[in-house]
């Protein structure tokens, strides 16, 4: 079984459609701490599931930031 780790994910969408799937995506994986910001608790193949879902949502001017947090 693959390590889950805490990972904090950010991020910014110019167009209100995009930004609400992106937010429903993320509300999918973890925990809205701010606005546009979320805390998911991902393993390797969720974190890659993640970012695949999002770039398939996301234009070149978002910006998506996913921040590895420490285990304790």
């Amino acid at each position: 079984m693959a390590q889950k780790q805490w990972h904090l994910v950010s991020y910014d969408v110019r167009d209100p459609k995009r930004l609400r799937r992106v937010a429903k995506v993320l509300e999918s994986y973890g925990t809205r701490l701010q606005y546009s910001v979320f805390r998911c608790r991902l393993d390797v193949p969720m974190l890659e599931r993640l970012h695949w879902q999002l770039a398939e949502i996301m234009e070149d001017i978002d910006d998506l930031l996913v921040i590895p947090l420490c285990g304790r």
